[in-house]
């Protein structure tokens, strides 16, 4: 299986809320940091997940282009979804605006020897995001 493909199928994963089976694709002690925010561990980054797609029920993620470089990837990822419920941020609540968000993120991860994530940085346009919300 490629890379890609095990992208491809950890994010469908995630999308259909199977968060527990996570570490198949990311090591326990993962690190992530997601534009300024730190997670520390799985159990940490399924919590943020689950914020997410409380706020975001439809939330989908499509993988698009990627780079290798030895135990390196990057990736571009559209993603997706209806900001129907609160979402929990770590400065709060945000209330559901029924907006449509549509994002690029690029992602970087780190692969252990094992070939899970041992690190995974997310950079995204938060700008966007809260225009999109209609709240910036």
């Amino acid at each position: 299986m490629t890379t890609k493909q095990k992208l491809i199928e950890m994010f469908q994963v995630v999308d259909d809320r199977r968060f527990d089976e996570v570490t198949r694709y990311h090591s326990e002690s993962c690190q992530y940091q997601m534009n300024h925010d730190e997670l520390d561990g799985t159990a940490a980054f399924q919590q943020m997940c689950q914020g997410w797609y409380a706020g975001f029920p439809d939330l989908r993620h499509e993988v698009l282009d990627l780079v290798e470089d030895g135990d390196r990837v990057a990736f571009t990822v559209r993603v997706t979804g209806t900001h129907t419920a609160p979402l929990q941020t770590p400065q709060g609540a945000v209330p559901a605006t029924g907006k449509r968000i549509e994002l690029r993120a690029i992602d970087v991860v780190q692969l252990g020897a094992d070939g899970r994530a041992t690190s995974w940085h997310i950079y995204f346009d938060q700008l966007q995001f809260l225009q999109q919300l209609g709240i910036a």
